[in-house]
């Protein structure tokens, strides 16, 4: 919390007022002062966010171009469906969908995701004019969330100390924790197997590590 008091920013609270009224309430007061606002909603979930990840595979593949692989498979955390979304519209334009597309839910069933991830992908090929692309399946999992959004697991746990320790990469306990933790179980049932080319995309979210809530809840 002290970085945020470092910065000039105004904040503006909801109490117990809907959110996105609050939000049209204070772009409207903005642009009456002649200012533009530019709304990113909770969890980043927009159809320019899903774009970026479009350009995040399209970014990998060539960097495995030059080592003569191609990707077999995505993974990610799921949250708000933005990033799979991007993958998958990634997945079509750069790999013509054969790369697969595996989100690992933090927070939703699996019914919610796919159809926030069905709705997702029809508005992005229809802003970009797409309609007609062999479409990515859509695949996700909800059986890594635990108790709920947030809420540390024992698999999370190990999938972050495990990747800790032998490859010196740090992942969150809310997002990439969990989804680590679902791609480490994928592959000991078999689902992904030994020669495949897997990837997975770390979304973020290590300063989550050093809240002290959440490093007090994780108890390695």
């Amino acid at each position: 919390h002290y970085v945020p008091r470092l910065t000039p920013e105004e904040k503006e609270t909801t109490g117990h007022d809907p959110v996105e009224e609050k939000v049209s309430e204070i772009e409207e007061q903005l642009r009456s002062n002649g200012e533009v606002p530019y709304y990113i909603p909770n969890g980043c979930r927009s159809l320019h966010g899903a774009l970026g990840y479009a350009g995040c595979v399209r970014e990998v593949v060539e960097q495995l171009h030059g080592l003569n692989l191609a990707p077999d498979y995505f993974v990610s955390a799921c949250g708000s469906v933005s990033t799979q979304t991007g993958l998958m519209l990634g997945s079509e334009l750069y790999c013509q969908a054969q790369a697969k597309v595996i989100g690992i839910s933090v927070s939703r069933d699996q019914d919610y995701i796919t159809k926030k991830l069905t709705a997702s992908v029809a508005e992005a090929h229809a802003f970009l004019g797409l309609e007609g692309l062999p479409a990515a399946e859509i695949i996700a999992y909800d059986d890594y969330i635990g108790e709920g959004y947030g809420i540390p697991t024992p698999e999370m746990k190990e999938a972050v100390s495990l990747v800790a320790r032998k490859e010196g990469i740090f992942l969150d306990p809310v997002y990439t924790g969990k989804a680590m933790a679902g791609l480490i179980d994928l592959i000991r049932h078999g689902e992904l197997r030994k020669g495949e080319n897997v990837i997975f995309i770390h979304t973020g979210g290590v300063p989550g590590m050093f809240a002290e809530a959440q490093v007090a809840s994780l108890q390695f």
